[in-house]
């Protein structure tokens, strides 16, 4: 599992200085990664003594009539809340058919987020990715303006400008704010391993056992073997 424990406490620090209580994630495409981030967010937030709840919303919306068992505006939130061991509280959407309209209206989303959850210091948005057909998945976009801020997790080398542009166009008519970028570089190769490709390219044609020798330096480097991660 990556160390995003950096980048977490970083982007903690940067909320609470900007005073920002709801703080939202979102991407331009599925499997970028944002659950990830937002989970590692959340728990920031609560190691550091702050009361804080992590809203999922990615959780695939229900077909059968059963009743719902939290969407805004509806009574019993506290019951639908789990407490995990670190103290982080987890609340996720049980949306149907019938009731995912609610989770687009943007007054009730913020009354729900001021009013029902008034405790919480600080509650962190899992929201779905902003691009893509997905019918099983709520639409990120109303509950992306309910936040006070949203970040973009973006997973490089599998999500390209227009994609980026494009999820971004969409959000802002709807006067979300969008106010930084988070690169997920997971799949991303290391320096230490271009280095070691190009060893091998231009040395390890002639001198194959000088290439080996240089690779594994390079690679045992803690510098160059690391993924570096920005958010802007």
């Amino acid at each position: 599992m990556q160390d995003w424990s950096r980048i977490s406490e970083q982007i903690m620090l940067s909320a609470v200085e900007s005073r920002i209580r709801v703080l939202g994630f979102t991407s331009p495409a599925a499997g970028s990664g944002v659950s990830t981030v937002a989970r590692v967010v959340a728990e920031a937030f609560a190691q550091a003594g702050t009361k804080t709840l992590l809203l999922d919303l990615t959780t695939p919306i229900r077909t059968d009539p059963r009743p719902s068992q939290w969407s805004p505006g509806a009574p019993g939130s506290a019951d639908a809340i789990r407490i995990e061991p670190t103290g982080l509280a987890v609340l996720a959407a049980d949306a149907s058919t019938g009731t995912r309209a609610l989770f687009n209206n943007i007054e009730q989303l913020q009354k729900t987020l001021q009013r029902d959850l008034a405790t919480y210091s600080a509650v962190i948005i899992d929201l779905p990715a902003v691009a893509g057909e997905e019918p099983a998945r709520l639409n990120p976009i109303g509950a992306a303006r309910a936040c006070d801020a949203v970040l973009m997790v973006c997973l490089t080398g599998h999500v390209d400008r227009a994609e980026l542009n494009e999820a971004a166009a969409a959000l802002k008519p709807a006067g979300v704010n969008l106010s930084g970028l988070i690169l997920n570089d997971y799949y991303a190769t290391t320096l230490g391993e271009e280095v070691a490709d190009a060893t091998y390219n231009s040395v390890g044609k002639y001198f194959p056992g000088l290439a080996d020798k240089i690779a594994s330096r390079v690679m045992q480097s803690q510098f160059l073997g690391e993924r570096f991660r920005f958010i802007r």
